[in-house]
């Protein structure tokens, strides 16, 4: 965008010498057409920059949030965070889980 700006600039400062030293019509007429284009040019990179700069955003406040819901999933599931392999740690504690649920039903039938 810089480069268009010093476009914008340099066609404009051309057009105000020619008409200052009373150059032809058509020559301040093209260096206006040329200005125009650029100024088009410029806005519609300006509105890129813009939509850019607003999906960035979005984007980033998506990965907070994403984030935010695995930390908070972590928590509640009790894993621990450093740990490499969630799922692994995940099937251990069923394997845990389904342990202490026979170990029970073992103890109930003992009882009747």
């Amino acid at each position: 965008m810089a480069c268009l700006s010093e476009q914008l600039r340099a066609v404009t400062a051309e057009a105000e010498a020619l008409r200052a030293s009373g150059g032809s019509a058509v020559a301040v007429t093209g260096l206006h057409a040329a200005l125009s284009r650029s100024q088009r040019e410029l806005t519609d990179l300006q509105t890129e920059y813009s939509k850019a700069v607003y999906e960035m955003t979005k984007a980033k406040a998506e990965h907070r949030e994403l984030a935010g819901r695995l930390d908070k999933w972590r928590n509640d599931s009790g894993l621990d965070p450093s740990h490499p392999d969630p799922l692994s740690l995940l099937l251990e504690q069923l394997a845990t889980s389904q342990g202490r649920a026979a170990a029970t039903d073992t103890a109930l039938q003992q009882l009747r």
